[in-house]
């Protein structure tokens, strides 16, 4: 299962993108204003396309969720994340949510945690309010 939302504010230039472990939004990340996402996988690797490759490109704000348990996201990675992003010009928060699997934030999955997805909402939600013009309304 994957999920991507992309949408772009004319009035503002503004741009949001979310998705879960297999999206990944197809905007350049310097024009993302909110960006957010859910138990990803291969955040870091060795490839010429992994995502830690555009730290530097990132602004606004990024908010990641990740669960206790992941193979796809082990917590040496989610720490390696936060030293790679902690000098660039993003607004970097996390969450690692206490027992979550991976795949926690996906309410058809026999292992969905529903107080790690509503945690990850509320921070993601409190974040197009911060950035994107039109949540402000």
């Amino acid at each position: 299962m994957s999920r991507c939302a992309l949408a772009v504010s004319a009035r503002s230039a503004t741009a949001w993108a979310d998705g879960t472990c297999c999206a990944s939004p197809a905007i350049s990340p310097e024009h993302v204003r909110a960006s957010a996402s859910l138990h990803g996988t291969s955040l870091i690797s060795d490839a010429p396309d992994s995502p830690h490759r555009l730290v530097k490109e990132f602004r606004g704000e990024l908010y990641c969720g990740f669960a206790e348990t992941d193979p796809y996201a082990p917590l040496s990675m989610v720490k390696e994340l936060e030293a790679l992003l902690r000098p660039c010009p993003v607004d970097y928060r996390y969450e690692i949510h206490e027992g979550a699997q991976h795949g926690y934030a996906l309410p058809n999955r026999d292992i969905f945690d529903p107080r790690g997805a509503a945690r990850d909402w509320e921070q993601i939600f409190a974040m197009f309010h911060r950035q994107i013009p039109a949540y402000r309304a």
